[in-house]
Parts: C-alpha cells; structure tokens; sequence
C-alpha cells in the first residue's frame, strides 16, 4: 500500500517535508506515528504531540490509513 506522507513547520528538521511510504498493512494513525517515533527518535516529542490530518481532514488517531492516502503531521505551532 502506497501512502504519502507531508510534515511542516518543525518536524522538517527531522523529515523530508514530502515522501511515499509503501506499507505491508493497513496502519492506523497511531501506529504510523509510533513507526515514525522508532525511525526519527530525535523527532519524537514533536510526532507524540502532533495532530493529524488524512486527504484534508484531521482523524483520530485510531483512524485506519487506507491505500493512496496522505498524511499530513501538523505539529504544534507555539507563538505569542
């Protein structure tokens, strides 16, 4: 299965900011987050505290991850 995967703001000092994932299974989004944990460790609190959006619309993190998909990781955004 095919997935394509988007990450912004912080998580591109760790990411590429776009890249396809061929995946065995059908991955929740929990699940691809904790694989993305055990690949990019410098990365993982900025991936534990994210939010996910899968085609444009932000999921559960049990939502299941279907072929085609993307996936973007929107990481916190602090300012003030």
């Amino acid at each position: 299965m095919n997935v394509q995967l988007k990450v912004f703001a912080g998580l591109k000092q760790f990411l590429k900011p776009e890249m396809s994932l061929e995946l065995s299974d059908s991955l929740k989004v929990s699940e691809l987050l904790e694989n993305l944990v055990s690949s990019y460790p410098d990365a993982a609190v900025v991936i534990k505290h994210s939010l996910v959006a899968v085609n444009d619309v932000m999921v559960a993190k049990e939502y299941s991850i279907k072929d085609g998909d993307t996936v973007l990781i929107l990481p916190p955004i602090g300012g003030g």
